[in-house]
């Protein structure tokens, strides 16, 4: 299969990765589409966006959770690693109808495992994506927020833009810092 071709866009946050056309998602033996796959270009298309999100111990998930879902982020796919109390916690409402989670014990912190860990991940977040008719998965980790200094509908009229023969987009990524290593409020106190 060839390589997507990665397209910046100005003003946002992480990864984009667009749903697979179909000859794309049988080489990566993620299934048939939905028709709903992506918009071919343009304004007038309906763009539904999911996060898919590995995470281990977050700080300030909720907030994290909020800031999306205000943001216009439809459905979260979690896979959450070594925090059984974050399973109570999405299993409530209003969690329980926007959060497709799964939890896991006794994960380790190593690259190479916990990099396939998440690629295993986003590649079943794009199926439930798809069954969910979501056009579009993006990669967020706990620790960031998507930023949109334009708009929400900037960035989802730059990604309606796309041909549909596009796979992934790559785009911009600015890491904030915490002032300090004890910070009880990241995404409020960053800089």
């Amino acid at each position: 299969m060839d390589r997507s071709e990665h397209i910046p866009l100005k003003h946002s946050e992480r990864l984009i990765r667009k749903l697979p056309n179909s000859s794309q998602a049988s080489a990566l033996g993620l299934g048939k589409p939905a028709d709903t796959c992506g918009p071919s270009g343009g304004l007038g298309h309906v763009l539904r966006l999911g996060i898919a999100c590995m995470a281990k111990q977050p700080v300030e998930f909720e907030t994290w959770l909020i800031y999306h879902w205000e943001l216009g982020i439809e459905r979260f796919y979690l896979r959450i690693e070594d925090t059984p109390e974050l399973e109570v916690f999405l299993t409530r409402a209003p969690w329980d109808s926007r959060v497709q989670a799964s939890f896991h014990r006794g994960t380790l912190r190593d690259w190479v495992d916990q990099t396939a860990r998440q690629m295993e991940h986003v590649r079943s977040a794009i199926n439930f994506g798809r069954r969910d008719g979501l056009t579009h998965i993006l990669h967020v980790d706990d620790d960031e927020l998507l930023c949109c200094p334009n708009g929400f509908q900037h960035l989802k009229m730059a990604m309606g833009s796309v041909p549909r023969s596009v796979a992934d987009l790559h785009v911009l990524t600015l890491e904030a810092l915490a002032p300090c290593f004890n910070c009880e409020e990241p995404f409020r106190q960053a800089r």
